[in-house]
């Protein structure tokens, strides 16, 4: 991965391996999802009409991973359906509000996207971003409260909505503010009171990396575990608090200025669901 001016994207090379040998099958009858850990299964001409949602897909095989799962934490029989929310999961979008297992993930597969699309600028890739600075500067841009928006090809402006349109009772359950404050992390120069300047996405992966990972994880004792949600009924696990209480320990991110993030976007939630 390169940024705007060809440049290498830290830890890029460590993200790679981790990913390495996954499979694309395209024109799959399925939906666009990326069930287990090493393929992706992509509906018909979805890759070059709408290139963010394999960015996405490949965001999701960096989780698992990184939190070394075989299998996607997320089942999407259950974990589409909460709070009142009986859509499947191919009606699940920015700003509907989900289980926060699915608002945290979907959210760090948009964020994967929204790096993809303004490191690379690729051509031809659209991207609808309130408050990017002009393709080509090598610093990622500030995106003010969580206003990414994608888009495909020839479509209008996404409908979905930014964290600030949400009340901050239910903020945890959009993915547009996960995004919002995972992008507050690795953007530079940071603004809107986000303090973190030097992480980047390999910070992030890191975390993943460092959740617990010991024999206390069974549920219902599996708060802040790799394995937290896998394989059980737990749509409210591996969200926001999870990845926070894991960031904090990197070298790039301090507990106060996760905390100012989850603060800035009303980002509150249940600590150990």
């Amino acid at each position: 991965m390169q940024d705007a001016n060809g440049l290498p994207f830290v830890g890029s090379e460590s993200i790679r391996s981790s990913i390495a040998g996954f499979t694309v099958f395209i024109n799959d009858p399925s939906l666009n999802t990326a069930p287990v850990f090493d393929r992706i299964l992509t509906s018909t001409n979805r890759t070059t009409l709408r290139p963010t949602t394999m960015a996405h897909e490949i965001g999701h095989l960096v989780a698992w991973n990184n939190l070394d799962l075989a299998i996607a934490v997320i089942d999407p029989l259950i974990d589409y359906q909460c709070h009142g929310n009986a859509n499947p999961v191919d009606t699940w979008s920015r700003s509907s509000q989900e289980c926060s297992k699915v608002a945290f993930h979907e959210g760090f597969g948009d964020l994967h996207a929204g790096l993809w699309m303004w490191l690379r600028t690729a051509p031809g890739t659209p991207v609808l971003a309130v408050s990017f600075p002009a393709p080509g500067d090598p610093n990622i841009g500030d995106v003010s409260g969580g206003d990414l928006a994608l888009e495909a090809n020839g479509a209008t402006a996404s409908s979905d909505a930014s964290c600030g349109d949400f009340d901050s009772g239910v903020r945890p359950r959009h993915s547009a503010c996960v995004t919002a404050a995972l992008w507050d992390l690795v953007d530079d120069p940071p603004t809107g009171g986000d303090s973190v300047d030097t992480a980047d996405l390999s910070d992030l992966v890191g975390a993943f990396r460092s959740y617990r990972d010991d024999w206390g994880c069974f549920w219902p004792n599996d708060n802040r575990c790799k394995n937290e949600g896998y394989l059980t009924y737990d749509p409210e696990g591996n969200n926001w608090k999870d990845f926070k209480a894991a960031a904090a320990a990197s070298p790039n991110m301090t507990s106060t200025q996760l905390d100012g993030i989850e603060n800035s976007l009303s980002l509150g939630g249940t600590p150990n669901d």
